[in-house]
């Protein structure tokens, strides 16, 4: 059952733009230095105009501050990524059979609160801050949703144990991430090595796959830091254009989005270029953190076999294995990628309805999920290419 929400011991406001905030009083709070949740990444989506009404991402940033002396000047100790959303596109934890739900039962689901990176389904810190300051945080978005009057708030793609309250609902997904530790616990030397981890029939797909796209006279380069320029970033939107085409999907993403990418954090972005007779034909741009890889967004101009596939996973492990990082995360969804090396991984989301009724129901729905969501993950295990 929802409760009533505590009032925090510190002082809670909200901010309709990143600029409020001094860029480095956000970066110094962003202390994993994720770069989902860098003030260059978020500034970007604002500056181009990716948030607002046409995308129902509406900046509602949550500023938290303890009082640091008595001429009551305040110190800012917490931030969340905080948007007042009108539907629930750009997500990737999904519930618009909640927003049904709620609109056949007489009431009205949006707008909601959400807690997340618009648009980028990758887990990473949602509250930047030290952990003791996490739950007047959490009274805070509960406060806001009953302020407001919207029927809830939600905290996306987290820790599992992010929040440890009765009041928050826990929903566990999974995605398919690709890490580089054999079965020794050791990291691969080269993307043979990684082959070499794989049962018989998944290394001779693989290899045939890669051969295939090599054969076809398809040669690939990492661009990063100073080797990307604004031509490549043109070139790319235009590849994301036809791959939103081709899903139905929406361009919630606008050009200049990805130019504010190069000038603000450019070391930290790994475009992969598909090249055919020094033509590009096909693009992956991933953005790089601390210990892993993001896959984020792909395009192509024309279809070749597998090419997809080298672009957006080989190319990407080839990466991770030559700069030592951890993980590569490939994206929401596709089972497709169990084959190539990527496997289940949980992901949490938490949910607060302001509804009791519609929490109770929330609550038995997310138990059946749960159930569904167990056997989805011990039928995959079975699929896993590599060898016992």
């Amino acid at each position: 059952m929802a409760q009533t929400a505590h009032a925090p011991t510190h002082s809670a406001r909200f901010i309709s733009s990143i600029y409020e905030i001094d860029q480095q009083v956000w970066d110094n709070l962003n202390k994993d230095d994720h770069p989902f949740s860098s003030f260059a990444f978020l500034s970007a989506l604002e500056d181009s105009g990716s948030l607002g009404k046409r995308s129902g991402w509406h900046p509602h940033y949550l500023v938290l501050e303890q009082q640091k002396d008595k001429q009551d000047t305040h110190n800012i100790v917490g931030l969340m990524p905080s948007y007042i959303k009108t539907n629930s596109w750009g997500e990737y934890v999904f519930d618009h059979s909640w927003a049904d739900a709620y609109h056949h039962a007489g009431g009205q689901y949006y707008p909601k609160l959400q807690v997340s990176v618009p648009f980028s389904p990758v887990t990473g810190p949602r509250f930047l801050g030290e952990d003791r300051f996490l739950n007047d945080a959490l009274n805070a978005l509960q406060l806001e949703t009953k302020r407001q009057l919207l029927s809830s708030a939600h905290i996306t793609f987290t820790k599992k144990d992010f929040v440890q309250s009765s009041e928050w609902i826990r929903r566990t997904g999974y995605q398919f991430h690709w890490r580089n530790l054999n079965s020794e616990q050791q990291k691969y030397r080269c993307f043979d090595d990684f082959l070499a981890s794989l049962t018989r029939k998944k290394r001779k797909n693989i290899k045939r796959e890669r051969t295939d796209v090599k054969d076809a006279g398809i040669k690939f380069e990492h661009l990063t830091g100073p080797t990307l320029t604004q031509k490549d970033m043109d070139q790319f939107y235009v590849f994301y254009l036809s791959t939103i085409d081709k899903k139905w999907s929406a361009d919630y993403l606008r050009q200049d989005f990805f130019q504010y990418l190069i000038e603000r954090m450019s070391d930290q972005i790994l475009l992969v270029q598909a090249k055919k007779d020094n033509q590009v034909i096909a693009a992956a741009l991933n953005v790089i953190g601390h210990d892993r890889l993001f896959g984020r967004y792909w395009g192509c101009q024309d279809n070749f076999k597998f090419l997809h596939f080298e672009t957006c996973y080989y190319q990407a492990i080839d990466y991770a294995i030559e700069n030592d990082l951890d993980v590569v995360e490939a994206g929401a969804q596709g089972p497709h990628k169990i084959s190539r090396g990527y496997l289940p991984t949980k992901t949490y989301s938490f949910h607060y309805l302001a509804h009791e009724g519609f929490d109770a129901a929330i609550r038995d729905f997310i138990k059946r999920e749960d159930i569904s969501i167990k056997q989805e993950l011990l039928y995959f295990r079975d699929k896993s290419p590599f060898q016992n």
